[in-house]
């Protein structure tokens, strides 16, 4: 097993991924073009989990701003997948560790993430590795 940093040879892996926990088929147009954004992205940490041959068991997408009411930088998990096929083997857990040591390098304030109120196993999980749930998140959609 590696932890190591998305690669444009991961697409199809990491498409399989949010395909898995979305339960749809995405469009590889807009999916493409949202993926080499997060490869171009400077403030970014984006990470695969990569197992025997070159398979893709998990990947995260965080992302950092700094915000005047904070007056520092915050960084935001936008992805934490790990493949029902790999869940309960701690994969999730070690990739949230190393993520968590590398933000406290940078000296960043805070690490933030939302999951849908449907995924309570998700919800679960971040309690035990010490999120809060400290905040109330309020979304309007367009499409």
């Amino acid at each position: 097993m590696e932890i190591r940093a998305l690669k444009k040879e991961d697409l199809e892996g990491v498409k399989k991924l949010i395909e898995e926990l979305e339960k749809v088929e995405m469009e590889i147009a807009p999916f493409l073009s949202i993926f080499n954004e997060y490869l171009q992205k400077k403030d970014g940490i984006c990470w695969v989990i990569e197992i025997e041959d070159g398979v893709i068991a998990g990947f995260l997408s965080c992302f950092g701003q700094r915000l005047l009411h904070h007056i520092d930088w915050v960084f935001e998990i936008q992805e934490l997948i790990i493949s029902r096929a790999y869940q309960g083997k701690g994969l999730g857990r070690i990739l949230l560790e190393k993520l968590v040591a590398t933000l406290k390098e940078k000296n960043v304030f805070s690490l933030e993430v939302t999951t849908n109120k449907k995924r309570i196993n998700a919800q679960e999980f971040y309690k035990s590795v010490g999120f809060l749930n400290s905040h109330e998140k309020f979304t309007m959609y367009f499409k």
